[in-house]
């Protein structure tokens, strides 16, 4: 672990509280007046928003009553029945001409009268009925002054003369001094010319009950006749305001002066008579030839928003105070973490037992809480590591040690129990075994073991392995590859060994030269996944400092052929060579085996036996009968190879020699032998047999001489 550099104070000057509340403060305050000034103007335009859309609603349904109180008294008053006695009486008013004095004229114009007030029957729908010649003369009228009055100098007697009409005036003289609605309708002769024309007039009702009939707060409005004049009503009262025609601003002259040529106009703001600035809506009610006109002043519902001012320095007070807050609450926050801080200080200058004081259920406590299980980790990994370095190293000396033995052994056999024994014991494996490749290059066999369990070699089932799938040894053998079974009983290709029941995880690597296969290294544990890739990796440098040494052993075996055997064989060639028959070159081979130090047996082959001519074990009585096997040349030449010896190790019944040949050998304690034929001039004409007690006794090397 390496020193801190220098102490953190020069560096951290631990100004974290000031930062917050310099930082902070503006962040806050900012937003603050943005969002004041964004919610002041957001609720002002809300607000005209709520207004615009209250006029839009007020229009529809004005316009919607108006035209169905229009329709309804039209209805009415176009269709209403005349008797022959009314036809009657209308033809005795129109031909006295109002004259009071004239025959008839009183009980015609009540007969007129009675006929007119029929309209009303279902409800005051008219105040007053007239009935107007063609020269504007008042014939009848409900009024008994209006009768014999002109209204021929009238501005709305040319649109309501002969015609289904209708019209609001302000003040229709002589009729009224109101604003009034005068509904027409022809009364036709019997030619269907006009003769005259019927008014019905209707007074406030209309506006009394249209127009004030809103709850809206503070809406005004305004009746806007054909004839330019502004009528103007009062807020929420029924009360018409006496005196009504106003003075338009030069605003509203602008926009709705000549309202009753255009379409209706859009809701706009604009300033009013009174200098009010308003919100308004123009509706035209072609019908009755006049436009309605309804405002509300802005400025009182906009007032309700004159205290979000004296809110947002509430607000500020607010936030002020809160920055204080934060000063006090950033240095309670900042000195326990200052505290952690000189922990970890502490701890990376190589303080391994430092710890944090943990007295807090917060986030700064589990920042605490938090570092302390961080040093925990680290130190655990650091010893960890060390442990880690520590089996590194034993595993290089290990690796080390069997390279000194592969140097310093004399023999094959003490190297490979040396290897096997270090492995298990240094490693802490629960065995090792070392298989190596047969002469025919289809089996490999076991050569030496180590278990933990025995502490030695055990004598195992399967001792020889067939090359290829079904065994781990023998799937690594034929592929020249290594092979880690983590789990053992997840691999097909594992065979259960019962001398080894606590296997659980398997490591196979190959002992080869380039593409051949020497043998294999197999190494066992009784714990899962026991093989990680570094261990694995010492393992490979094992496997080939194994496979060098039994290369070297190879060479040794090949360059130093025993000289005494050498000289042996020597002579032995010298007196075959001097031998003149058949006969007698088997009684000198017969003797000059008797020096070997293996055990010798000579057969000839005749048709259908082989006879024992000469046989030598050494420390044993040679047979007092030589024995003769029932096999026939024939037989016998099937499984011999002709260039070379047959070299039988260990599972002599898979060569697939006859079963006498073999048991003669075996009896004789053999635990590997070879055959040679003696074939003079291409016919098999004897069998040598050479045996051994050790099954390592024989290779290509020792037997070619």
């Amino acid at each position: 672990m390496t020193q801190a550099s220098s102490a953190p104070g020069g560096q951290f000057r631990g100004r974290l509280a000031r930062r917050l509340v310099a930082t902070l403060l503006p962040l806050t305050i900012l937003p603050l007046f943005l969002l004041g000034a964004l919610s002041f103007s957001r609720a002002r335009q809300i607000l005209i928003d709520q207004i615009s859309d209250t006029l839009t609603r007020l229009e529809e349904r004005q316009t919607e009553e108006i035209n169905r109180w229009l329709a309804n008294r039209r209805e009415r008053f176009n269709f209403f029945y005349i008797s022959p006695e009314a036809e009657n009486a209308i033809r005795i008013a129109l031909l006295t001409e109002g004259d009071h004095n004239a025959e008839g004229f009183e009980q015609a114009r009540q007969t007129v009268l009675e006929t007119l007030e029929n309209v009303n029957s279902g409800g005051k729908l008219f105040h007053q009925f007239l009935l107007v010649d063609r020269q504007g003369t008042v014939v009848v009228a409900s009024n008994p002054n209006l009768e014999g009055t002109s209204l021929a100098d009238q501005p709305y007697f040319e649109t309501l003369e002969g015609r289904n009409a209708a019209l609001a005036v302000y003040a229709p003289a002589p009729i009224t001094n109101a604003l009034a609605v005068i509904i027409s309708r022809p009364y036709l002769g019997p030619d269907g010319i006009p003769r005259a024309t019927f008014w019905g007039v209707s007074g406030l009702s209309l506006f009394e009950d249209i127009l004030f009939g809103s709850e809206t707060v503070g809406a005004r409005h305004y009746v806007v006749t054909n004839d330019g004049h502004y009528v103007s009503f009062g807020a929420n009262t029924k009360a018409i305001v006496h005196g009504p025609l106003i003075e338009p601003s030069p605003q509203q002259i602008a926009l709705f002066g000549q309202a009753l040529e255009d379409t209706p106009q859009p809701i706009v703001q604009y300033t009013s008579f009174d200098n009010q600035t308003v919100l308004g809506t123009y509706t035209l009610v072609p019908d009755l030839q006049m436009g309605l006109v309804t405002e509300i002043p802005i400025q009182p519902i906009l007032n309700r928003l004159n205290n979000l001012p004296y809110f947002s320095l509430v607000l500020l007070g607010s936030v002020l105070l809160a920055a204080a807050l934060v000063w006090i609450g950033s240095q309670r926050i900042t000195r326990p973490i200052l505290e952690v801080a000189q922990a970890a200080q502490h701890f990376a200058e190589g303080d391994w037992l430092k710890r944090a004081v943990v007295n807090r259920n917060d986030e700064i406590g589990l920042l605490a809480h938090s570092f302390n299980n961080m040093a925990d980790e680290i130190s655990r990994l650091y010893r960890s590591l060390e442990i880690q370095v520590e089996e590194r190293t034993q595993q290089i000396l290990t690796a080390a040690e069997v390279a000194r033995a592969a140097i310093v052994a004399q023999d094959l056999n003490e190297l490979l129990q040396r290897t096997v024994q270090l492995i298990v014991e240094r490693f802490g494996f629960y065995y090792a075994a070392i298989f190596l490749v047969d002469e025919l290059r289809e089996n490999v066999i076991l050569r030496d073991s180590y278990s933990a369990a025995v502490r030695g070699p055990i004598e195992r089932e399967f001792s020889s392995l067939p090359i290829g799938p079904g065994s781990l040894v023998g799937l690594v053998a034929s592929t020249n590859r290594p092979h880690v079974a983590d789990d053992v009983e997840q691999d097909p290709d594992y065979l259960k060994v019962k001398e080894l029941p606590d296997t659980r995880s398997e490591a196979v690597l190959p002992l080869s030269l380039g593409d051949e296969v020497l043998g294999v290294l197999d190494v066992q544990s009784s714990q899962p996944r026991a093989f990680p890739p570094e261990t694995l990796a010492t393992l490979q440098t094992l496997a080939n400092q194994i496979t060098a040494a039994l290369r070297n052993f190879r060479l040794l075996e090949a360059s130093q052929v025993n000289l005494q055997l050498t000289t042996a064989l020597y002579d032995i060639s010298h007196q075959i060579a001097e031998a003149e028959t058949q006969e007698e070159v088997y009684e000198r081979l017969a003797d000059a085996l008797k020096q070997s130090p293996y055990i010798t047996a000579v057969f000839r082959l005749e048709e259908n036996r082989m006879t024992a001519l000469a046989m030598n074990a050494p420390g044993q009585t040679p047979p007092r009968t030589l024995p003769s096997i029932a096999l026939s040349r024939t037989q016998i030449s099937a499984h011999l190879p002709e260039d070379r010896p047959l070299i039988i190790l260990e599972d002599a019944d898979a060569s697939g020699l006859p079963k006498p040949l073999i048991d003669m050998p075996r009896r004789l304690g053999c635990q590997a032998f070879s055959l040679f034929p003696i074939a003079p001039e291409g016919k098999l004409e004897a069998l040598l047999i050479l045996g051994a007690t050790d099954r390592g006794a024989f290779s290509r090397a020792n037997l070619d001489p």
